[in-house]
This record gives structure tokens, C-alpha cells and sequence, in this order.
């Protein structure tokens, strides 16, 4: 799998913070060729070790050590209230501009995985002076198409919404997509693991 591809399938992954743990297998299966250890910790992380040689033979002398780190997590939504007409009150996780999800595709990560639109008051029922300011996060609503009793039986409070977004290649050998913040950097130290 090219660098090119292993960013793809990351950034095409779910995790949002705290949640990020289905990641691992991607990931370590990845780096266990090239890491002389890998251990995960109980928060997730995942270490991996590669093991340097010198060529002093003194053993009392401190190595270096190096690390390199990047997280995995992404921003995100979490479910935060169902109301009676079935749409979903969300709050964010992680650091989301409002102005930017309106009209986002969603999923809903409860018993199954459910589509949604992030929507909201929509123009013509507005008042003017409403349509004068930004829509705020907690004016907005998620509707997956379910009457309120097939979305409780489904959804949960506090089950995580991930926006539905796939890596894309613009111009110039640049490429947008969810979570590159840092899952670019996991691309990275993949490539540095492999150099080493």
C-alpha cells in the first residue's frame, strides 16, 4: 500500500476524539513490519519502537532517544438529545467552526450506522433579523429520515457523529480531506519508521 493509499483508508476512517481506538488495527498492522515493538497503552496510544545502533562501544554512554508523535483522533459531533420529531441535537467534539456544517453529511454512530443532514431553520421561515446573523451549533439539528421511536431504538445519547467526507486530490499533487491534521503525521512517521 503506497503512503498515498494508507492516508486515504486514515483519513476515510472513523475516530473522533475518544473514540479514535478503531484506528489502531490500521495502523499497527502498518508499522509492525518496520517497528522492532509495538505496545498500545490505556488511553490508546500506540507506541512503536524502533531500535538504533552506535557504533561507540561504551554501554555507559546515554543514547539518544528521539520521539515522534502525532495523534489520531478527529473532530467531531456527539448526540447530545433526540427530539419528537426524530432529529438529533448535537453537540461538538473538538474544535468545529459552526459556519462550516451546515448541510454536512453525517453518520451516526449508534446500534448501526445511520446517514443524516446537519440542517436548520431554514430562510424562508426565518425572521430578518434572523437571517442577518450566523446560524449557531445549537440552532442546528440532524435528520437521519426515522420517526422519533425507530431513532431511539437506534441512537443513544452520547453515541459519536462523524462528518461524511472522502479524501479527494485537488491540483498540484495537493489533496483535501477529514482528520489531515494529523493523520498526515501518522503518515509520516510511518515513512520515517521505514527510513530508519
Amino acid at each position: 500500500m503506497s503512503n498515498l493509499e494508507f492516508l486515504r483508508s486514515l483519513s476515510n476512517h472513523k475516530g473522533i476524539s475518544g473514540y479514535e481506538d478503531s484506528l489502531n488495527e490500521l495502523i499497527i498492522s502498518h508499522f509492525e513490519k518496520y517497528a522492532d515493538e509495538i505496545t498500545t497503552d490505556k488511553l490508546g496510544n500506540i507506541i512503536a519502537l524502533k531500535k538504533g545502533c552506535s557504533t561507540d562501544k561504551d554501554p555507559d554512554k546515554d543514547r539518544v532517544k528521539i520521539l515522534i508523535a502525532a495523534h489520531m483522533d478527529e473532530i467531531g459531533l456527539m448526540v447530545k438529545d433526540i427530539e419528537e420529531n426524530g432529529f438529533l441535537r448535537f453537540t461538538n467534539v473538538g474544535g468545529i467552526d459552526p459556519r462550516t456544517i451546515l448541510g454536512q453529511e453525517v453518520i451516526v454512530h449508534g446500534k448501526k450506522e445511520l446517514f443524516g443532514v446537519i440542517g436548520a431553520k431554514p430562510p424562508h421561515l426565518q425572521e430578518p433579523e434572523e437571517q442577518k446573523k450566523a446560524i449557531k451549533m445549537e440552532d442546528m439539528t440532524i435528520d437521519i429520515g426515522l420517526p422519533y421511536e425507530k431513532v431511539k431504538e437506534l441512537v443513544s445519547i452520547g453515541d459519536p457523529i462523524t462528518i461524511k467526507r472522502q479524501l479527494i486530490e485537488l491540483k498540484n499533487d495537493r489533496y483535501a480531506g477529514k482528520a489531515l491534521d494529523d493523520r498526515a503525521g501518522v503518515v509520516s512517521i510511518y515513512e520515517c519508521i521505514k527510513e530508519l
